[in-house]
């Protein structure tokens, strides 16, 4: 038995530093897989068969100000995967995470994000996520580490997104949230790297 697989991936990206006098740095990139190699992170490379071409476009813009107390992030992503012979799947998402730092150690994060998906065949899944996180950090740079944060988030979800959670998990009615449309967590979180 012969093995073969065929992978065709490109993808090209613009570097911006300092964007509208910001800071920071502003990242587009543009992507594009045929046949095995996916967008996602996964390949099926043993699968010969694969015919799928995949597209998305990424922006994202990360923002630091000098002397502002502020700073943050946002990204926007959109995408297609198209099968030969059917299949057409959209993706949208949107996050921003702005900051303000009380201090050089203490601030305060928001987060919002919205992602819809958009299958051939059903009904369009959405989330919606609103995080707020007390923050502990070494320094008042976006990208300071180590940080310690408390956290709250609440999303919430529609029916579609729902059944495809419960469907891909597994999940029966008797798990979190299967029979619900929104819920919160709350919690701590440690960040560091080296």
């Amino acid at each position: 038995m012969a093995l073969t697989a065929r992978v065709a991936a490109f993808g090209i990206t613009h570097n911006q530093d300092n964007p509208f006098e910001l800071g920071g740095f502003n990242t587009l990139t543009f992507q594009v897989a045929k046949d095995a190699a996916n967008l996602d992170e996964t390949s099926s490379f043993l699968d010969s068969k694969s015919s799928k071409k995949s597209w998305r476009l990424i922006e994202h813009l990360m923002f630091e100000p000098k002397n502002s107390a502020w700073n943050g992030a946002v990204f926007v992503g959109y995408g297609r995967d198209k099968e030969n012979g059917g299949g057409d799947n959209k993706t949208f998402s949107a996050v921003a995470r702005p900051i303000y730092h009380f201090t050089d150690a203490y601030s305060l994060a928001v987060e919002l994000g919205t992602t819809r998906y958009t299958p051939d065949r059903g009904d369009t899944q959405s989330i919606n996520k609103l995080t707020i996180a007390p923050q502990l950090a070494v320094g008042k740079g976006f990208w300071s580490r180590p940080v310690l944060r408390a956290y709250y988030t609440y999303a919430s979800w529609n029916d579609a997104a729902k059944k495809a959670g419960n469907v891909a998990s597994g999940h029966d009615s008797a798990a979190a949230y299967a029979t619900r449309t929104s819920g919160s967590s709350y919690g701590f979180q440690a960040e560091a790297w080296w």
